[in-house]
């Protein structure tokens, strides 16, 4: 049977260190009383004092003492290499995909300080990789510019694929490209209406005469496509 440590009168001054340690001890006078156990947990100056150390001091076995590091102690890696591990870096010339979380859109997303809440309490928004990818690289990216894809590849973090602009440049830069969709009406591709019925709609449409559910069974489309084009959210080139 293992026997219980024995502490000094002044063992408060003995631990130079800023760890939050933790003894399976009864001792009315050094446990915390706000805590319905039967362990204790003290704070001391800060040094690299570890369990096997303190163990040897007072002749106990380690098993009875763990030392839990207080959050702001703990040795974390940094955000820019969690970034890096979530990249597959090739050649200078070829793209870097984001292995890691993605949007709906295909860029790629992470979160440099998951933990870091603010001063409301509010987590961290998702920031874009290749947004990143450039920051790690070059530095910050000054107010009013976007980092662009030279490769349009939304999932490529390399920086030489990489280039600031303004929102007209980008937009420039991809109707150089021809990604860029200009067609609208029927023209456009997941297009269920022509031009004509669209007109016809917004026509037929009476409040309390002709409802939404009608005219979306009549026309064969949902009643949120009808509801857009008699409030001219959609088609809006037409009358």
């Amino acid at each position: 049977m293992k026997s219980r440590p024995t502490f000094p009168k002044n063992f408060l001054h003995l631990l130079p260190c800023n760890k939050e340690v933790s003894f399976g001890h009864h001792s009315q006078k050094m446990r915390n009383p706000s805590r319905q156990t039967d362990k204790f947990q003290l704070r001391f100056p800060a040094c690299h004092l570890i369990s096997g150390q303190i163990s040897e001091a007072f002749g106990f076995d380690s098993l009875w003492l763990s030392v839990k590091f207080p959050t702001h102690m703990v040795t974390k890696t940094p955000p820019e290499v969690r970034f890096w591990r979530k990249v597959q870096k090739g050649g200078p010339d070829e793209c870097w995909t984001w292995l890691g979380n993605k949007s709906y859109h295909g860029y790629g997303r992470f979160t440099p300080h998951p933990k870091r809440r603010d001063a409301n309490g509010v987590k961290p928004t998702p920031k874009m990789a290749h947004r990143l990818a450039w920051q790690y690289t070059n530095g910050p990216i000054p107010d009013g510019l976007e980092c662009c894809h030279r490769c349009d590849n939304r999932g490529c973090c390399n920086p030489a694929h990489l280039f600031l602009g303004t929102h007209l440049d980008n937009m420039r830069d991809c109707m150089g490209k021809g990604r860029l969709n200009t067609q609208r009406g029927s023209n456009a591709g997941p297009a269920k209406l022509n031009e004509r019925q669209v007109v016809e709609i917004r026509s037929m449409y009476r409040p309390g005469v002709v409802s939404l559910n009608r005219l979306a069974k009549v026309f064969g489309v949902s009643q949120r496509a009808i509801l857009f084009i008699v409030q001219r959210k959609s088609w809006k080139h037409l009358p």
